[in-house]
């Protein structure tokens, strides 16, 4: 989260501040597989992003998770 909060320009989180919201929980989603996995997250589909979000959002965790940034 840190990356994507540092480098992209999206917000990740409901109202309440709490919770994420759909980036956010997407962004989740391509941490939890490219660590279980060790695979791109670029590899799961848009879910119920705009294509360019969810690549984006997907190639922030690779660059943690795989490319160690």
């Amino acid at each position: 989260f840190a990356y994507a909060i540092r480098n992209l320009e999206y917000d990740l989180w409901c109202e309440d501040r709490g919770h994420t919201n759909a980036y956010g929980a997407y962004l989740i989603i391509c941490t939890f597989f490219a660590t279980i996995f060790g695979l791109s997250a670029t590899r799961l589909g848009p879910w119920r992003l705009d294509a360019a979000d969810a690549s984006a959002l997907a190639n922030a965790a690779d660059k943690v998770l795989l490319e160690n940034i």
